[in-house]
């Protein structure tokens, strides 16, 4: 069986000739990947069945001046991609991600260990009126370059005979609160709601516009979500979700079914949101990520939804993982395929990206423990 077919399968519900796997990195790790295997594929040196595909940077010169502060802060260059931060931007200096314009700082506990970590300047805190927003330089998404290149990568990696992925994580909540600050995003609700819906109908356009894309380039799966949820509950509550992201993602997946009714949806939230759960396959999600088994329980969400949902993820990124020895994780993975991936539905992976406490005896004793229980 190929390694498409496999997640294909998987996400289907149904049983493979064995459990399919991924996982995310923090640079310090994928520096330590590098520098025990020799590869400069570490996918691929794992036998990995993804690959992902995404929109290309602008290359519209934007300026931003006016919404950084004042006097502004001396930032570097733009950043194209999330690697350029730890390749060409000094650990000090501020920087601005080109797709929104949001500024990031280096945070007062940051170290050589965690120089993934910054802070948010927020370029919209302090506009008021819809004709300030309209003014704003948001990105110019629609441009063919940025693009035109979906069909040649998504063909590229089926040649491969591997599973294509479309990331548009951070879809409409996250994108609106880094721009506006989380507290004043929620006072928009109730004192400049006008605002807020000019917001985020703007940013569900511009995401019904890419996900037309990636849907005629043929991906194989649609990666949306938005961490709505804390370790404990809903960082927001279930009717506020309601009124205003649930009507606003359900446009959103509805482009991607009506163009091809058989493209598989994920959504991520880290945190618990049980709450919501029959909700987002009401509207379309067909499997559920990252499955924090310290949020949330993944053999009950199994035997609640495993009908209608499949699950990627289910590790426990904030325990097993960085702080279990190699024969507890490996007797994580023996349980999360023995339960959650009965039957098929399981793509297995740590609940988050690892973090530079992760061990490397740890890492590959995750995989091998796959490799050795994942068969079915």
């Amino acid at each position: 069986m190929s390694p498409r077919e496999r997640v294909i399968k998987a996400f289907r519900r149904e049983k493979s000739d064995k459990v399919p796997k991924d996982f995310w990195w923090t640079p310090q790790i994928y520096g330590l990947i590098s520098k025990m295997t020799g590869s400069p594929d570490i996918l691929e040196y794992f036998g990995c069945e993804m690959r992902e595909v995404r929109w290309l940077p602008t290359k519209k010169r934007r300026d931003f001046s006016g919404y950084l502060g004042a006097p502004p802060l001396p930032f570097c260059e733009w950043v194209y991609h999330a690697e350029d931060v730890f390749n060409k931007i000094p650990p000090s200096c501020p920087w601005i991600d080109e797709q929104w314009g949001v500024g990031h700082i280096p945070t007062s506990s940051q170290d050589a260990k965690h120089r993934h970590l910054y802070g948010y300047v927020y370029p919209m805190r302090n506009l008021k009126t819809i004709r300030e927003l309209k003014d704003y330089p948001f990105s110019d998404y629609q441009v063919g370059y940025r693009y035109k290149h979906l069909g040649n990568a998504v063909k590229e990696i089926h040649t491969k005979e591997l599973y294509a992925v479309a990331i548009m994580e951070c879809t409409i909540f996250e994108v609106s609160w880094q721009l506006r600050g989380m507290d004043v995003f929620f006072l928009d609700f109730t004192e400049n709601r006008h605002f807020a819906k000019y917001l985020l109908d703007y940013i569900t356009e511009m995401r019904k516009f890419m996900i037309r894309h990636f849907v005629e380039a043929e991906v194989d799966l649609i990666h949306l979500g938005d961490d709505v949820g804390t370790q404990r509950g809903m960082l927001m509550s279930p009717d506020m979700w309601r009124e205003w992201f649930k009507k606003r993602m359900h446009s959103i997946i509805s482009v991607a079914k009506k163009i091809n009714p058989e493209v598989t949806i994920s959504y991520h939230s880290d945190g618990n949101i049980e709450e919501i759960i029959p909700e987002l396959i009401e509207i379309g999600v067909d499997v559920l990520n990252p499955v924090q088994p310290e949020a949330m329980d993944p053999v009950k969400l199994k035997k609640t939804y495993g009908n209608d949902l499949s699950f990627w993820g289910t590790m426990g990124g904030q325990t097993t993982i960085p702080f279990g020895t190699p024969e507890q994780v490996k007797q994580e993975v023996r349980e999360r395929v023995e339960t959650v991936g009965r039957g098929g539905g399981l793509l297995i992976a740590p609940g988050h990206m690892l973090q530079p406490e992760v061990p490397w005896e740890n890492i590959v004793a995750f995989f091998e423990a796959v490799e050795e229980y994942g068969k079915y």
